[in-house]
């Protein structure tokens, strides 16, 4: 499958640390009524996820300790949404590593 935001073309799982790796900004930490949440949108379709983050989450310390793994929380909810509503056949099957489009 593609990366949404850049040439990268990966199986899910590969795309999935891709994500975290190359585009982290797209998953958003912000406080709100509720605590801490994370939101991530689709660039394809505008789809938006947003969910408040468990535990300790009022701190700042909390967010800034974890943001890692609360990111790879939000890429995981993008990369289900992209392969039930928008993945194709012709994409990597197996589990093997990112690809970028230059190196293809």
């Amino acid at each position: 499958m593609d990366c949404p935001f850049c040439d990268t073309r990966a199986t899910p799982r590969a795309l999935h640390s891709h994500l975290e790796a190359v585009h982290p900004e797209q998953v958003l930490l912000a406080e709100s009524a509720r605590g801490l949440v994370y939101k991530v949108a689709c660039p394809l379709c505008g789809a938006q996820h947003e969910q408040q983050v468990k535990g300790r989450a009022g701190t700042a310390a909390f967010a800034a300790e974890h943001a890692r793994e609360i990111r790879l929380v939000g890429f995981d909810m993008l990369v289900n949404h992209l392969v039930a509503e928008h993945a194709t056949d012709d994409g990597p099957t197996d589990t093997g590593p990112v690809v970028p489009e230059e190196e293809r």
